[in-house]
């Protein structure tokens, strides 16, 4: 626009020089000015909605957006996933808060519960309780040793530069879509797909060849207690 109004003053100004004595010439000028004037500024308004149409474009897109940048993290956050491990179907519940946690598995084999608190561990299954210390683990369930709470910033960091494939809602809300493809990069294990809330950061869902992980609670979960029940201080089981 700014070049245009430049076109529109010096056009005036040069009108400006033409010879008074010239009646002929100072009357066609008249005549022809206010149209000029009025194509110019048609001109400035078309070049104005163009301009504000590519604006628009680019804010509908999700050009800018990079996985690195969007993912937003808390020290606490709840989960739910259904997966298959180790042949099993398992139906994984979760919450972290800071460096405590809870999980409880539920499968074919009944359920069993983690709780990490500290430098202890509390294994649940059934009626029996076992408590560990630091560096002791329950070496007979396969299912415990494969599942851990997710760890996100490893991958955002890896893939910072990585964009939204696409965007989509869930329950409503709006969130971009990053696919990580295992074909395309040797650090990640199986395609996954993010989910990432749009307005917050938070990551929503989490897809992968085993199943599909949902996020919610983020910021929101309270600490993690010990289990009320009697347990029993062990290091490690074994057969």
């Amino acid at each position: 626009m700014a070049g245009v109004a430049g076109i529109v003053a010096v056009a005036g100004c040069a009108g400006g020089d033409t010879d008074d004595g010239d009646e002929s010439d100072d009357t066609g000028d008249d005549a022809n000015g206010p149209d000029d004037a009025t194509d110019d500024e048609d001109d400035a308004d078309d070049a104005e909605v163009e301009d504000d149409d590519d604006a628009d474009d680019e804010g509908e897109g999700e050009g800018d957006a990079r996985f690195g940048e969007t993912v937003q993290m808390a020290d606490d956050y709840a989960y739910e996933a259904e997966m298959e491990v180790e042949g099993e179907r398992v139906e994984w519940i979760g919450r972290v808060h800071g460096e405590d946690s809870y999980m409880r598995l539920e499968g074919d084999e009944g359920t069993r519960e983690s709780y990490v608190i500290g430098d202890e561990t509390y294994w649940v299954e059934g009626d029996e309780c076992f408590l560990m210390g630091p560096g002791e683990a329950i070496q007979e369930d396969p299912e415990a040793e494969d599942l851990e709470d997710p760890d996100f910033e490893d991958e955002t960091t890896e893939h910072a530069e990585l964009e939204p494939a696409g965007t989509d809602e869930i329950d409503g809300e709006q969130m971009y879509i990053f696919e990580l493809l295992a074909a395309e990069d040797g650090a990640v294990d199986e395609d996954t797909t993010y989910y990432v809330s749009v307005d917050t950061g938070y990551i929503r869902r989490i897809e992968f060849e085993e199943g599909t992980m949902d996020f919610h609670s983020w910021g929101a979960v309270d600490p993690i207690e010990p289990p009320e029940m009697e347990c029993m201080e062990i290091g490690g089981m074994s057969d």
